[in-house]
């Protein structure tokens, strides 16, 4: 685009004003017309942005609130992460092999009360003592900021260690089967 000056004819500079698009979608407007949606901005901002603020809302609800999830809000969450956000690819190149419902855990996290209540039956079960409850605080805090705890975090941070040295075989594995009992209430075992 050319730059004119007011009442003249010559021409100062030429701006550059174009930029790319990102078709992340199309909109029906009835009679089978579509329109392409545009966005400017990163599809992983576009995700993070959509899942905050909808994290009370359907499938996205059950995952912060550590329900199970079923066949239709897997669908649900593909829907939403592949169409309504962005587009599959989109998806593909920004997460690439991440199951959808960890995704959604690892960017929101987990409701505190949530998290709580699934370690809750496991502390009144055992008459457990002061190092082993102080362990246990600190993975509800790692859960609600992280969404849930993988095994390679596990085998990889040594903050981790200590539960190990905290509890005996009997008590790691009921405490292992709760920490894996919360990610796999996340998870949609849909890996692209």
């Amino acid at each position: 685009m050319g730059i004119y000056l007011q009442n003249s004819k010559s021409r100062i500079g030429n701006v550059d004003l174009s930029d790319e698009l990102e078709i992340i979608g199309y909109v029906e407007h009835g009679h089978g017309e579509l329109t392409q949606v545009a966005s400017f901005e990163p599809y992983d901002r576009r995700v993070n942005k959509y899942l905050y603020d909808h994290k009370n809302d359907g499938v996205l609800a059950k995952i912060y609130n550590n329900v199970l999830i079923d066949d239709n809000d897997i669908e649900e969450l593909e829907d939403i992460l592949w169409n309504k956000i962005g587009t599959k690819t989109e998806y593909i190149e920004n997460y690439k092999g991440k199951d959808l419902g960890l995704l959604v855990r690892e960017i929101i996290g987990i409701d505190s009360e949530a998290c709580s209540k699934c370690f809750s039956s496991f502390i009144s079960e055992h008459n457990l003592n002061q190092r082993q409850i102080s362990f246990i605080k600190f993975v509800i805090s790692y859960v609600n900021k992280n969404g849930y705890i993988s095994d390679a975090t596990i085998e990889s941070d040594d903050r981790f260690e200590k539960m190990f040295e905290l509890f005996d075989d009997d008590l790691l594995n009921n405490f292992y089967s709760v920490i894996t009992q919360i990610k796999d209430n996340a998870s949609t075992h849909v890996c692209i």
